[in-house]
C-alpha cells in the first residue's frame, strides 16, 4: 500500500473566493487535509483545516507560508491555485499602477508559490491545478491587462511541467467560462451573471480532474457554458 495515500493534503490559494470556499469544503468531506490560503482568511470550524494568511505577492510572506504547512506535513498530495486579481477595463481606461498590481499578484505570486511549493511535492504523485479563464488563451475587450496577467501565469505553469516532467507531477489547468460569483460586484460594467457557469457546477468539474486516476491531467481543460453560446440563425 501506498502509505503517500493514507493522509492527504491539499493546498488551496484564493481560499475565500466562491469556488476556493466550496472546494475546502468538499475536499475536507472527502477526508482530505486542507491549508486553505487567502489574504482576509476563511472561518471554518474542522479539525482537518487551516487558515492560513499571506499575500503570495511578498516572497517573505511565501516562506513563513510554507513554515506553518511544514508544523504539519513535509508532502503536499495536491495544490489547487485560484488565487489572483481580476480587473475588467479598457487599456486606455487602465492605469500603469493597476497594470503593475495584476501583473505583480498573477504572475509573480504565482512564481513564488511555484517556487516555494517544490519541495513539498511527492515525486508520480502530486497533482498541480491552476484554474483561469478565457482571458488567458485569448484577446478580449476590456480584459486586456488583465488577460496578459493571466496569460503569463498559465505560460509560467506550463513551463514548470516541462522542466519539472521527469518527476511525473501532474500538472492541470482548467481554462473556465465566467462564473457568477462575488468577484462581479467589483465591476462597473453590466455582465449577464445570469448565464454564467454556477460555482457547484465549476466544482464539480474541479473535483473531478482531482479524482482522477493518478496517471492523467488535464492540460487546458476547456469548460464551455453552452448556454452562453450565441443563438443560431434562423434559416
Amino acid at each position: 500500500m501506498n502509505t503517500h495515500l493514507v493522509e492527504k493534503y491539499a493546498l488551496i490559494t484564493g481560499a475565500t473566493s466562491g469556488i476556493g470556499q466550496e472546494l475546502i469544503q468538499n475536499l475536507l468531506n472527502d477526508g482530505w487535509f486542507v491549508f486553505g490560503v487567502s489574504l482576509n482568511g476563511l472561518m471554518i470550524d474542522h479539525e482537518a483545516y487551516t487558515d492560513i494568511l499571506c499575500d503570495l505577492r511578498d516572497e517573505e510572506a511565501v516562506e513563513e507560508l510554507f513554515q506553518i504547512v511544514s508544523e504539519k506535513t513535509a508532502e503536499l498530495q495536491l495544490v489547487v491555485h485560484l488565487a489572483g486579481l481580476f480587473q475588467m477595463s479598457s487599456v486606455l481606461d487602465t492605469s500603469s499602477r493597476e497594470c503593475k498590481d495584476l501583473l505583480e499578484t498573477n504572475v509573480i505570486g504565482s512564481f513564488h508559490l511555484f517556487k516555494h511549493v517544490f519541495n513539498y511535492l511527492i515525486e508520480d504523485i502530486s497533482h498541480l491545478v491552476v484554474i483561469t479563464n478565457p482571458a488567458s488563451v485569448g484577446s478580449l475587450s476590456n480584459l486586456g491587462t488583465y488577460g496578459a496577467s493571466q496569460s503569463g501565469m498559465l505560460h509560467l505553469f506550463e513551463s514548470l511541467r516541462e522542466e519539472w516532467g521527469h518527476l511525473n507531477y501532474r500538472f492541470s489547468s482548467l481554462i473556465i467560462d465566467p462564473v457568477n460569483s462575488t468577484l462581479w460586484d467589483q465591476v462597473e460594467l453590466e455582465v449577464p451573471r445570469d448565464e454564467m457557469l454556477s460555482i457547484e457546477d465549476v466544482n464539480q468539474v474541479i473535483m473531478m480532474v482531482i479524482n482522477s486516476p493518478e496517471n492523467i491531467e488535464f492540460p487546458r481543460l476547456v469548460v464551455k457554458n453552452v448556454k452562453a453560446r450565441a443563438p443560431k440563425l434562423e434559416m
